[in-house]
């Protein structure tokens, strides 16, 4: 893998996610690499492919701008952004009526239009709110 454009920085990672990538590299192949390699490529796929699918489906919900803005103060400074508590943000919502209400939103629209997303568009939810709470890029 050709180094050109690409930033050297340490970074600490859970031993799951270490023995993952380390198993990833085979000598003598087209894999072959060292773990950097294949943690660059992999997280390059995950931007560059699963975050564009989630990104595509939040287009395809169509929120309003009320809804993102209403999504955007909801979600901004929760627990959420935690990988292990997204598939959660469902539930909170359903907590949350009344203040959605508050906000200027329909809460049936609004859940409807959640509950139809997968768990790949969920994270790109939270990825995209964590990036632009006016989530602008959905727009």
């Amino acid at each position: 893998m050709s180094t050109n454009g690409y930033a050297k920085f340490s970074v600490s990672l859970p031993d799951e996610i270490k023995q993952q990538a380390q198993v990833r590299i085979v000598p003598g192949s087209a894999l072959a690499g060292d773990r950097s390699s294949v943690l660059a490529r992999d997280l390059d796929r995950y931007y560059d492919g699963l975050l564009k699918a989630g990104l595509k489906s939040l287009r395809n919900a169509k929120f309003s701008p009320e809804e993102r803005a209403c999504l955007g103060t909801l979600f901004m400074s929760t627990a959420f952004m935690e990988p292990e508590h997204i598939k959660l943000l469902i539930f909170s919502l359903e907590d949350s009526i009344d203040e959605i209400r508050f906000l200027g939103v329909d809460p049936d629209t609004l859940l409807a239009k959640v509950r139809q997303l997968d768990l790949n568009a969920l994270y790109a939810l939270v990825d995209l709110i964590e990036r632009d709470p006016e989530m602008r890029e959905i727009a």
